[in-house]
């Protein structure tokens, strides 16, 4: 047990107590025989590492928005260039002596529609460029965070000619952690994936994310791609800080993930395909 102890002249410190409950031959409880240690020091650098974190990662996230940026801007403008071009095909059925009241409804229902796109399009981007001063811990369901981010990165797929695509388990997958963080691990394993199929003929250029219940209480997300994989010598140090085969590459991605899924008490391993490919896989306890 973990506590703050506040001392005689009203300053706090971090107590931890471990202790074994022991009882009388008769069953009556005697008490506890354990240890008392002050972690205060210890928990005030375990609260500056995860403030750093939150800085490294919110920077990861900026690079990886700038690397989107123009593909954003070209989704962004698909629901914009259909909102005025419906706006004016209104204006001319308005204008009309007996205006077709029905097609102009419609109309603005299409331009409702594409106005809830482009909101959601700049909700994404605005998410994943804000800063985070603590790290959140809420239920949300995992199948949703895939969901979002397939859709972040959907035009880079298509200006890449990449076949994007998620299959998962006929049912919620509620998890409790920052959805804004997990996100940020799973943007990073598509995006490498989709980087490891530039030498790949468009045809082949395939990533797929998959989620399966591994226990009763734990899910897997495997995120796969068609390239050509990784070398087995550099299977092991993967995840280390400021390791990279990119030539512009920070070598920070891999390694804030394997941060932000062992914050929330999961897993995070890379293989290679049966058939080829590279394989990510990560999990996270259910909610």
């Amino acid at each position: 047990m973990q506590y703050r102890l506040r001392s005689r002249d009203g300053t706090y410190r971090w107590i931890d107590d471990t202790g074994i409950p022991r009882y009388a031959r008769d069953g009556t409880f005697l008490g506890y025989i354990g240890s008392c240690t002050d972690i205060h020091e210890l928990r005030q650098t375990q609260d500056e590492l995860r403030e750093r974190v939150l800085e490294v990662a919110h920077l990861s996230r900026i690079a990886t928005a700038s690397a989107l940026s123009s593909s954003i801007a070209h989704e962004l403008l698909q629901p914009l260039t259909a909102i005025q071009s419906n706006i004016d095909v209104s204006k001319s059925l308005l204008s009309a002596d007996t205006p077709d009241l029905a097609e102009v409804k419609a109309i603005l229902d299409d331009i409702g529609q594409d106005n809830r796109r482009a909101g959601t399009i700049i909700q994404h981007l605005r998410l994943l460029s804000k800063p985070k001063s603590e790290i959140d811990d809420r239920q949300f369901d995992l199948k949703e965070a895939i969901d979002d981010t397939l859709q972040i990165v959907g035009s880079a797929a298509m200006e890449r000619r990449v076949l994007l695509s998620a299959n998962s388990v006929d049912r919620s997958l509620t998890v409790r952690a920052d959805k804004i963080l997990v996100e940020q691990v799973l943007l990073n394993l598509v995006m490498n994936g989709m980087d490891a199929l530039i030498s790949a003929a468009p045809d082949k250029r395939k990533v797929t994310v998959q989620t399966e219940l591994t226990e009763a209480f734990q899910v897997r997300v495997s995120v796969a791609d068609s390239g050509p994989g990784i070398p087995d010598d550099k299977l092991k140090g993967i995840f280390d800080a400021f390791y990279t085969t990119k030539p512009q590459g920070t070598g920070l991605g891999l390694s804030i993930a394997r941060t932000i899924v062992e914050i929330y008490g999961g897993e995070i391993w890379a293989e290679n395909g049966t058939e080829g490919g590279a394989v990510f896989h990560f999990t996270l306890p259910l909610a």
